[in-house]
């Protein structure tokens, strides 16, 4: 069933470069530096994290797609890849959690449905603290008849993830959701993100990590994902909120998966090809492929 998966993003909710670094009187970022030089063809160059699951069924052999989040800088990232892949309608939209750089573009998914430009309308799937904070920014969304203006907004049906270890099918492809810690919440309590077990634990999808429950470690060691997406901020400096690289490497150890692991959500600390370079004893040592992600990259998942 499953065919590629396409990065859109693979940055921090900052986005490399920042703004920041190039606005330095003397700038010294080499990574923004290189980001901004070579634009969207750096693979330094990083939206937010978000991508797109490209499958077919055995009933309808026809390309189709789910798009995982949809952050700040969806628009651009459609602009720069969904385009030329020619990435059309999407059978659904999954929401991991409720923060900018995932669910902030929803309102550009009025490019799909508007005046039917690309189909009638989006289903999305979010948990339900997730969809409390969708309705809090974008009533006009969750409700068409509080749209003010021209009323011109996205046409999306929303749909309740009850929550972790539950299994549900968009149009055909089988996804389990499971919790990850992502930082914490109010009140100090841990901050719970979605990832995502994509056709029978083949593709394990966990983008936003600061710790993995023993519920769901248990589920991943249980299927040994084909291919592995993982949260992987930078080398060194523990962040609340992100894995850092030992961290990152402490959970491929746990997992084991069985091919290949992608990191995503790189900080400017982080240069892309000399990063790679750094990665690859890890990889020989855990006896899997590690290597980042890059926005735009495309992996075949075909059997």
């Amino acid at each position: 069933m499953l065919r590629e998966l396409v990065f859109l993003g693979t940055g921090t909710s900052s986005c490399i470069p920042l703004i920041g670094c190039l606005m330095q009187e003397d700038p010294s970022c080499r990574v923004c530096l290189s980001a901004a030089a070579g634009g969207r063809a750096s693979k330094n160059c990083r939206l937010n994290v978000s991508a797109v699951i490209r499958y077919s069924t055995d009933q309808d052999h026809t390309l189709k797609n789910v798009l995982i989040d949809c952050g700040k800088t969806f628009y651009t990232a459609a602009r720069r890849w969904a385009v030329p892949l020619r990435i059309g309608a999407f059978e659904g939209v999954l929401l991991t959690h409720g923060h900018a750089d995932a669910m902030l573009g929803l309102d550009d998914l009025r490019h799909w449905t508007g005046h039917g430009a690309i189909q009638d309308m989006v289903r999305i799937w979010a948990d339900a603290s997730t969809m409390d904070v969708v309705a809090r920014a974008f009533p006009y969304l969750v409700d068409p008849g509080k749209a003010t203006g021209g009323g011109f907004v996205s046409d999306l049906q929303f749909n309740i993830i009850p929550g972790p270890l539950a299994p549900f099918q968009i149009s055909g492809l089988e996804i389990e959701p499971l919790y990850v810690e992502h930082g914490l919440g109010e009140g100090g309590s841990p901050y719970m993100c979605l990832a995502f077990l994509f056709d029978r634990g083949r593709l394990a999808y966990l983008s936003d990590v600061s710790r993995i429950p023993e519920e769901t470690m248990l589920r991943l060691q249980a299927v040994q994902p084909e291919v592995l997406v993982l949260d992987c901020l930078r080398e060194e400096r523990p962040y609340r909120s992100h894995f850092i690289l030992n961290e990152s490497l402490e959970a491929v150890r746990a997992i084991r998966p069985k091919g290949s692991v992608y990191f995503v959500g790189m900080t400017h600390d982080i240069d892309h090809d000399e990063f790679n370079a750094k990665l690859q004893p890890h990889a020989r040592e855990l006896g899997c492929s590690i290597q980042l992600a890059y926005d735009g990259l495309t992996i075949p998942l075909s059997s």
